[in-house]
């Protein structure tokens, strides 16, 4: 039985030593390969999982955005509703004022005192032979009591002013947040479309490695068979 195998090797010697050189040329240009792809997928998963991290976080803030945008129209939304009434409280007292001017004016000398000193009670006005008359403290306490009016009317502008400008913080705070919304959507969606590219970067990756190995062996071969029929061994 031995001597049938030590027949055969020595009949196809240069064949079997060929044939062992090409497979040994192929295994070491393989385990390269291999090496080479093992190294490229581990760095691959590494991506994968930094990917997935990113999109976790991306993921998060986004929420947060999200959140923080419904509290910014709630709060948009109060503020409106409050300048409103604000606005309606408004125009209630300047209707009630202005109906309370017209009674002023058809009014009686005593009934003008008496409206007098309840808005100012300090006046001490009273009638004097049909006529109003009004003391020295009386009139100082008047003029003091005016002089109020256009300082309140000088808050109320200051305070409108105030509101209409964060009113419009608010609104260009909303937009912003809006903005960065679509901007981290845009980046999860990137992020995705990566995800995808580098799957298929890995799968032709793959298949050029599955290519190259036959390559390879088919090149260590004829290189052998070249070096055998040089040196005479076939």
């Amino acid at each position: 039985m031995i001597d049938t195998y030590i027949k055969f090797f020595k009949a196809h010697e240069k064949i079997l030593i060929g044939a062992l050189a090409s497979f040994l040329i192929y295994g070491c240009v393989a385990n390269i390969n291999d090496r080479i792809a093992s190294r490229d997928n581990l760095n691959f998963k590494a991506s994968v999982i930094k990917t997935q991290q990113d999109a976790t976080v991306n993921a998060a803030v986004a929420q947060q955005y999200a959140a923080d945008a419904a509290k910014m129209q709630e709060m948009q939304a109060a503020s409106d509703a409050k300048q409103t009434a604000l606005n309606n409280q408004i125009v209630a007292m300047a209707t009630a004022l202005l109906q309370q001017q017209k009674k002023d004016a058809v009014m009686t000398p005593t009934e003008l005192t008496d409206r007098w000193n309840i808005l100012v009670p300090a006046a001490d006005a009273s009638i004097t032979n049909g006529q109003v008359t009004l003391p020295q403290a009386g009139a100082v306490a008047t003029v003091q009591q005016l002089e109020v009016v256009p300082e309140q009317a000088k808050k109320i502008d200051a305070l409108n002013q105030k509101y209409d400008l964060e009113s419009g913080l608010l609104v260009e705070s909303q937009k912003t947040n809006a903005d960065l919304i679509t901007q981290v959507t845009g980046l999860k969606t990137t992020i995705v479309d990566n995800t995808k590219q580098c799957e298929a970067d890995k799968k032709i990756i793959k298949d050029a490695a599955r290519k190259s190995k036959w390559h390879y062996f088919a090149g260590g071969a004829v290189t052998t068979l070249i070096a055998l029929a040089k040196f005479g061994l076939l």
